[in-house]
């Protein structure tokens, strides 16, 4: 008394009214089918009887025929009075009158119980027709307030902005309150804390020529020195198919770069806090094994250079 009821106390009490209001509708249904079911079979006995009453009269009339016909007889020979004959024959008028009244009420019977026969047929079929009618006007009010609900919710999904996963925002979108946005433009640049991560590095343009993908890098973290934490063991999974130019150009050939994406794969660096993790947008280097070669051709390599060069020089 003077709550508020809980949700499904209030769908409980819903369906209670439900179910009353189609068990009295059930129930006035029914009543009326047995108030016409009742008239048929006061009808139908009606007629039986009329025609039990027809049976019995059509043998009194072949009785009274008879003795009128005897009376005749004797009026004829003059053994009879003659009253007696007059009396016969009012007998006779008599019955085939009764005779004549239980055949009418016979039809009139028949006609009674077709019309109410006609009455019933006539209250069923309305009876559907009109539950039909309350369930298709109900169908087409639960349809546009289902529809009426589905905007709602796109509304509410419109307004309010859920990540698809835990994440970490990298960037936000500087809009400022009641500005309108555009198609496709981004509000929030994130990064999805169970994804494996990915380091993006600048490889220049004098080294990318051996590097394939699927090549191993050891990826050094600059906030964990990897003196102490070890490197993390690393595949290249992209590389771009052109090349970009820095803004400032620190030698030949150094001004252009290529980026590349490297897996960090599910290895951790050693000796780590239990705090402590990853986080976008820190600084690495990568080093990419991309061959082996001897310390000889290692130590030979800047003189081979040199006498190549010099040999061409004019």
């Amino acid at each position: 008394l003077g709550g508020t009821a809980a949700p499904g106390a209030a769908l409980d009490a819903d369906g209670a009214l439900q179910a009353r209001l189609t068990a009295e509708r059930k129930a006035n249904f029914q009543a009326q089918s047995s108030r016409i079911d009742e008239n048929l079979a006061r009808l139908r006995a009606s007629l039986e009887t009329n025609r039990r009453d027809q049976q019995v009269l059509a043998a009194r009339l072949k009785s009274v025929l008879e003795i009128e016909s005897m009376q005749e007889k004797l009026v004829a020979l003059q053994y009879g009075a003659r009253i007696r004959l007059l009396e016969a024959q009012d007998k006779r008028l008599e019955v085939e009158r009764d005779q004549l009244l239980t055949k009418n009420r016979e039809q009139e019977i028949k006609r009674e119980l077709a019309a109410l026969e006609a009455d019933k047929s006539a209250f069923s079929k309305g009876w559907r027709q009109k539950a039909m009618e309350d369930m298709l006007a109900i169908s087409r009010e639960r349809d546009a307030i289902n529809e009426q609900l589905q905007k709602a919710d796109k509304r509410h999904q419109l307004v309010n902005l859920t990540a698809p996963a835990d994440a970490v925002v990298l960037e936000i979108a500087k809009l400022s309150p009641g500005s309108i946005v555009r198609e496709a433009e981004a509000f929030f640049t994130l990064v999805p804390l169970a994804a494996e991560l990915e380091a993006e590095v600048q490889i220049d343009a004098l080294d990318v020529g051996y590097i394939r993908h699927g090549d191993l890098a050891h990826v050094k973290i600059d906030a964990f020195p990897f003196q102490r934490h070890g490197a993390l063991e690393a595949k290249v999974r992209t590389i771009s198919e052109d090349a970009f130019r820095r803004e400032s150009a620190q030698g030949q050939g150094l001004d252009a770069y290529y980026l590349s994406r490297i897996g960090l794969g599910q290895t951790r660096l050693k000796k780590m806090s239990p705090q402590a993790r990853l986080l976008p947008g820190m600084t690495l280097s990568a080093e990419i094994v991309v061959g082996k070669r001897t310390v000889m051709s290692y130590l030979l390599w800047p003189l081979t250079k040199a006498l190549d060069e010099s040999i061409r020089e004019p």
